[in-house]
């Protein structure tokens, strides 16, 4: 922590944020994701997020975590609902849900080439998912 430099707090209503990821691209930028289906970006030098992604349309996932790939362009975030949903961040988009586990995701990793994503789950089974970009 730095000295002299005042304590930002982040809150948000009516959400229970389950997890958070670093962005790769911007050090500044955290995405957190939440029971209530959103994913907010997050700068620490301001309390508000700065954006926020929502559900696909017709669901309500209850995200469980997320992480930001390698190259700072996508978002894998795992749900309750046992789904991986990943999202373009150049489109804002959810671009894939992926079906696997029998139960919620509790853990989500991207390799380090982002070449795939690794999830593990309440069901004691842990998936690794081929990521091929477009």
């Amino acid at each position: 922590l730095k000295q002299n430099k005042p304590l930002i707090q982040h809150f948000t209503q009516h959400s229970n944020i389950t997890g958070l990821s670093q962005r790769k691209d911007r050090d500044k930028e955290v995405v957190s994701c939440s029971l209530d289906g959103k994913l907010l970006f997050w700068d620490v030098d301001y309390a508000d997020p700065r954006g926020c992604l929502e559900s696909p349309d017709g669901q309500n996932p209850r995200f469980r975590c997320v992480e930001v790939s390698p190259s700072g362009r996508y978002i894998a975030a795992g749900a309750e609902d046992s789904r991986l949903y990943i999202y373009d961040l150049s489109t804002c988009s959810c671009i894939q849900e992926c079906q696997g586990h029998s139960g919620g995701i509790t853990h989500v990793r991207w390799s380090p080439d982002q070449k795939q994503i690794v999830t593990a789950g309440k069901d004691g089974c842990v998936i690794i998912w081929n990521f091929f970009e477009l």
